[in-house]
């Protein structure tokens, strides 16, 4: 975004990923359109303002013990007008209810719906070791807070027929049989039947005029 020029306020949690954020800015050469800030969501959605914009990815508002204050400080910080691109993790996930039950591990598939589930925090490599509580919600669920200041401009589903993320090496075994369906979700990712049954959804929030 800021090698489109676009003035970027970029925060994270992990103070390491603040510091090679801020090396790959000065390496890009835009360390001056990039501002970075070791702040949790809810924090940050209330500095910094105003914002013309929010883009949050990875799902890792899923991990934001306090969605409602993330979505009171957009509320504030956002111009009228202003878009939040957001994506979240689904409590249900259409792949994982048809694949575990054929794998005789029907417990997987609906293990989502509880109010927390231990998720690692990366899928390779050290961080195996960790997991952090992760909140799944519906789009229903997750859109509520900001229905307050926030339209709800579009829906989409990520990975409903395909493999979700933590099926990532069964993507990448059998990519040639994946490639197809993504095509597929990406012309009916929108529709009203598959739109809240992916994995990750991604939402499109427009702030309302004051």
């Amino acid at each position: 975004m800021a090698g489109a020029g676009i003035r970027v306020v970029a925060t994270d949690v992990s103070q390491q990923m603040i510091q090679a954020t801020a090396l790959r800015a000065q390496h890009e050469g835009l360390e001056d359109l990039v501002t970075v800030r070791k702040l949790p969501a809810a924090e940050a959605a209330q500095r910094g303002a105003p914002f013309d914009g929010v883009y949050s990815n990875g799902a890792v508002l899923n991990l934001e013990p306090d969605l409602d204050s993330v979505a009171r400080g957009l509320g504030e910080t956002v111009r009228p007008g202003g878009t939040a691109i957001l994506t979240a993790a689904n409590r249900v996930s259409l792949f994982e209810l048809v694949v575990y039950p054929l794998a005789l591990r029907p417990r997987k598939a609906f293990r989502k719906l509880g109010s927390t589930v231990p998720i690692p925090i990366s899928r390779e490599g050290i961080g195996k070791r960790y997991v952090v509580p992760a909140r799944f919600l519906t789009p229903r669920e997750f859109c509520a807070p900001f229905a307050e200041h926030f339209d709800l401009k579009s829906l989409r589903s990520l990975q409903a027929i395909t493999p979700p993320w933590n099926f990532a090496d069964i993507a990448q075994r059998f990519r040639d049989v994946v490639l197809p369906l993504e095509r597929i979700e990406d012309r009916l990712g929108e529709a009203r039947l598959l739109r809240s049954l992916g994995a990750i959804y991604l939402t499109v929030l427009r702030r309302r005029d004051r």
